[in-house]
């Protein structure tokens, strides 16, 4: 091992002291090894990101590229990035992953395993199998990449991304979704980017109103509930509202797939999206029927 990372460090120096590049076979000449082992060097190399080829026409010659350092790289992340040995002892790791854990400096024999002191990363570090755990009170997201140190030693990084906002958002997103599919009243969105104002959804409280199964009503104008009544004076005021993209609330007559007829109280409202422009009407219908007698 010891000639080995020996005959590396000279390569490395090698191709430092010759920006041009140079050929396998000058390599060879210059530090007085054979031309197969200077070629594997150079696919470790290669592999780890210091060498690059460059063809001119039948010729291959290698040079060292102008890397960042990875420190520089890794630290202007925001996830916690480790680097591990073939032991799962850390190497490296950033400023993110140091303040997360309170760490100043690396010390020597640090594995990960006692670090992060859990059996279901333990379970898929080993595997190399993603996962999230819950550390600290945040919601991490881990993915295990292999690599290959410049020594051509096998290594792992670790990539920790805090994924806590997105789980709650996605959480918050489901309450939303039960609270509206279980609701008694009729809640439609309309897509006010298009022409004429299509349904994009109805929960089963409009479906259960209405008489009307979503699949027959999807990417309609919901102007079908009026049937014949196409005159009256609270349609007046919504046409303005939707013309003039602001909240409103009317009572409608309106016709259930049946035929039947029920009075409904409509509240539209706007949705816009981050530049403020109204993407979207929300509807919710209710029926007032015994209101009117």
């Amino acid at each position: 091992m010891e000639k080995y990372q020996e005959e590396l460090r000279r390569i490395k120096e090698i191709l430092k002291e010759h920006s041009e590049g140079l050929s396998v076979g000058e390599i060879s000449n210059k530090i007085n090894v054979n031309r197969n082992s200077v070629a594997k060097y150079l696919d470790v190399l290669q592999i780890s990101g210091y060498v690059n080829l460059r063809k001119i026409g039948p010729a291959k010659l290698f040079y060292t590229t102008n890397k960042v350092p990875v420190s520089s790289i890794m630290d202007s992340s925001d996830e916690l990035i480790f680097i591990l040995d073939e032991n799962f002892y850390i190497c490296q790791m950033n400023k993110v992953s140091k303040k997360y854990f309170g760490i100043n400096n690396i010390k020597k024999n640090i594995s990960i395993k006692n670090l992060i002191n859990d059996s279901n990363f333990i379970g898929c570090l080993e595997k190399r199998k993603s996962c999230e755990i819950k550390i600290k009170n945040k919601i991490l997201n881990f993915k295990f990449i292999e690599s290959t140190f410049d020594d051509g030693s096998p290594g792992l990084t670790i990539i920790g991304e805090d994924v806590t906002k997105s789980k709650h958002m996605v959480e918050e997103l489901e309450l939303l979704k039960m609270a509206v599919e279980s609701s008694s009243s009729g809640i439609t969105i309309a897509d006010a980017t298009k022409k004429d104002l299509p349904l994009i959804y109805v929960n089963p409280g409009f479906e259960n109103l209405t008489g009307y199964a979503s699949k027959d009503i999807l990417g309609k104008n919901c102007r079908f509930l009026q049937g014949d009544e196409k005159n009256q004076k609270g349609l007046v005021e919504l046409r303005r509202a939707l013309f003039e993209k602001r909240d409103c609330v009317v009572e409608l007559k309106n016709f259930r797939k049946d035929g039947s007829m029920f009075w409904n109280e409509l509240r539209i409202s706007p949705v816009k999206n981050k530049e403020g422009v109204v993407t979207h009407f929300i509807g919710v219908q209710t029926d007032i029927t015994h209101k009117k007698r």
